[in-house]
């Protein structure tokens, strides 16, 4: 999944338009690792998935090799949140959307 970083040229002063593309920069990668875990799971399943295991599929730098995990840290850093926080926020918010995802 491609990353929306970079493509817009920001004021220092314009925080929501900073914050929006550091969600972009954040959560695109994520998403990207969250679904590579899901669809390693036998029943596809995104309702039960738990922080752990995509953090264990985090640390592997084998598995999900397109997925850049400094980007993810980056992302995390600029959005001023913990990567627990982020990760677990997207697998919420992919959850809501596991239908369109193609996801149990």
């Amino acid at each position: 999944m491609p990353s929306a970083w970079g493509h817009t040229r920001l004021l220092e002063t314009d925080w929501r338009l900073i914050t929006q593309e550091s969600h972009c920069f954040s959560c695109g990668s994520v998403k990207g690792l969250i679904y590579a875990t899901v669809l390693m799971r036998p029943d596809r399943s995104i309702s039960v998935l738990e922080l752990k295991s995509v953090k264990k599929k985090f640390k592997a730098a084998s598995f999900a090799q397109g997925v850049n995990r400094d980007v993810i840290k980056s992302g995390a850093k600029m959005l001023g949140m913990d990567l627990d926080h982020v990760i677990t926020e997207t697998i919420e918010g992919m959850k809501k959307a596991k239908d369109l995802l193609d996801l149990n």
